[in-house]
């Protein structure tokens, strides 16, 4: 329960007195229900129904009463306590049926927000395959757990009512009854946990590893295709999953015996019981009537022990995946500081300054540059120069924020950028050298709306004559609402990388990125696209990352990377 307590939102930790007051709720009718049809028992096999304790306590409040009426009175008052009982069960699991739902919508919502709101470094040390296992498989396995918990209490508050009940009635069988099924399932748990955990962790071990192979498989299907590895990861696969299901198969089985040993053990046991009252001489109607209500109780309490010991496993399966979430709920995020920040709009007034910036990435010991300084002014266009692997990409994380720098800082207008980190980036407009498209339409990919003003439709087609998509979207049937397929599958390199940088200029942010933003373009295109856009953002500063060393005539000031050194220099050949 107290790992239950550690991943609960704070505004559902409330909603478990809600919870308690129904099990004690449904435990009182439990225990009225069963203990209401001792007496009727007795009542229809007395040789003589006046002499019986039930018909002299209801006389002793309704006067004279006939046998028929007793009866009918028992069977009325029964009826409406089972069916109260029951509808208290219906509506205590629809509540925690929706408790639960609520509580994995929100830990999903949260495991993304973590995510997303993470540090760039934080982003690229776990693998994206891991973040939507665990979105998705692991807070299931949360909610399987927390299911668990819920039918354990609920079902042991059932025994407990109907265990008092059989006590009460006649303690040396029911304390022998209760024995009996106690010993098995004490044996499960033990089992359980000694080997259930080690199962649990090799099944999340290998579930994760076949998630993996299946996204990354799919990911990279032309590659496989090219160089003939399909097997290769279909073998992988095949391995990882095997493992899966043959764990899960050791899993159902387990759950499954239970229920064919504890009705074995009741049999026998009730027949021995049978024997022993036969053998002491006890009358026939009191034999049968507590025969009925032990066979009653019984037929109530075998499911509820089956469901205890059934969730018990669950609960010891699914703890790895519970201590899994309540490590990555812990994860830094952002998000916090992020949202505080929002009130406050940043401005890029005169200058951005790189002060002694050294910066090593936590996996290597060797610096990508040191002491390294730098101003980029206000209307400057900037050019980074090198091959590739020299550090320009690690530079422009630097600028936009991705990345903290090692040693040193980074100031705008004079004021340390990892103060306010979220409304920096919002200074910023970037086309990526790796394009990424939803499988949504053009105009989407572009504006992330599908839904846009008629003033926002000028500005769009605007945007798509700067970037030479004009005559494709004329083309198509659909126009800008045709769809671009998954990963931009349905058109070329080059009109992906033109999409991309229609989304990084349309917002006419104050800094524009455009890392490697013509290496799928040809020559004509490349020069037609950047004059356009280096015209049209005359007053903004401008950095462009390219192996081209044509594009750097559009810049002032150039920074090369080679051999591990920085060089600036001013360029006086504009175009």
């Amino acid at each position: 329960m107290q790992k239950i307590l550690k991943i609960l939102p704070v505004d559902e930790k409330k909603n478990l007195f809600i919870f308690f007051c129904l099990i004690i709720v449904v435990m009182i009718i439990e225990s009225l229900s069963v203990g209401a049809i001792f007496p009727l028992l007795l009542t229809i096999l007395s040789d003589n129904f006046e002499l019986e304790y039930t018909y002299i306590l209801v006389q002793a409040y309704t006067g004279n009463i006939s046998y028929n009426e007793l009866l009918l009175l028992l069977l009325i008052t029964i009826s409406l306590l089972f069916i109260l009982k029951n509808f208290f069960l219906i509506l205590m699991q629809w509540w925690i049926h929706g408790f639960n739902n609520r509580i994995q919508f929100k830990i999903e919502k949260k495991l993304l927000e973590i995510y997303l709101f993470q540090s760039f470094l934080d982003v690229l040390k776990k693998n994206s395959a891991l973040k939507i296992r665990n979105i998705s498989a692991e807070v299931s396995k949360f909610s399987k757990y927390f299911m668990a918990l819920m039918t354990v209490i609920v079902e042991f508050t059932i025994v407990i009512a109907i265990s008092t009940v059989l006590v009460f009635l006649n303690p040396k069988v029911a304390i022998s009854l209760i024995t009996a099924i106690s010993i098995p399932a004490i044996g499960f748990y033990l089992f359980a946990k000694l080997k259930v955990i080690d199962w649990s962790e090799k099944k999340i071990l290998h579930g994760g590893l076949s998630m993996k192979m299946l996204i990354e498989s799919l990911a990279a299907i032309k590659e496989l295709k090219i160089f003939n590895k399909e097997n290769l990861f279909l073998e992988k696969f095949s391995f990882h999953e095997k493992k899966y299901l043959d764990l899960s198969r050791l899993f159902a089985t387990f759950n499954d015996s239970p229920k064919i040993l504890l009705e074995m053990i009741m049999v026998v046991t009730i027949s021995i019981f049978i024997i022993s009252m036969t053998y002491y001489g006890i009358e026939k109607k009191e034999i049968i009537a507590t025969l009925g209500i032990f066979a009653i109780a019984g037929f109530r309490l075998f499911p509820s022990s089956t469901r205890i010991i059934r969730s018990i496993n669950e609960l010891k399966n699914n703890l790895p995946s519970i201590n899994l979430i309540i490590e990555e709920l812990s994860l830094k995020n952002n998000s916090l500081k992020d949202m505080k920040s929002d009130n406050f709009k940043i401005k890029f007034n005169n200058l951005i300054e790189f002060k002694n910036v050294s910066f090593c990435y936590p996996d290597k010991d060797q610096y990508v540059f040191e002491n390294f300084n730098l101003k980029i002014k206000k209307g400057e266009k900037l050019a980074l120069l090198g091959e590739s692997g020299s550090g320009k990409s690690t530079l422009l994380n630097l600028i936009i924020g991705f990345l903290d720098p090692t040693k040193g800082e980074i100031l705008l207008d004079g004021q340390n950028i990892f103060e306010n980190s979220h409304q920096f980036k919002n200074l910023f407009s970037y086309a990526s050298q790796e394009t990424f498209l939803l499988d949504e339409s053009i105009k989407y990919n572009i504006t992330f709306n599908q839904s846009i003003t008629t003033q926002e439709e000028e500005k769009l087609k605007d945007i798509i004559e700067v970037v030479n998509l004009t005559n494709l979207i004329n083309e198509l049937d659909k126009g800008l609402d045709t769809l671009v397929g998954e990963k931009g599958v349905n058109i070329s390199g080059g009109q992906r990388q033109r999409i991309s940088i229609a989304r990084a200029i349309i917002n006419r942010r104050e800094i524009l990125i455009l890392d490697e933003p013509t290496n799928e373009l040809d020559a004509m295109n490349e020069h037609t696209i950047m004059k356009k856009i280096f015209k049209k953002y005359k007053d903004k500063t401008i950095i462009i990352t390219t192996h081209n060393k044509e594009l750097m005539n559009f810049c002032n000031v150039i920074i090369s990377f080679n051999d591990g050194r920085i060089e600036k220099m001013n360029n006086d050949k504009i175009n």
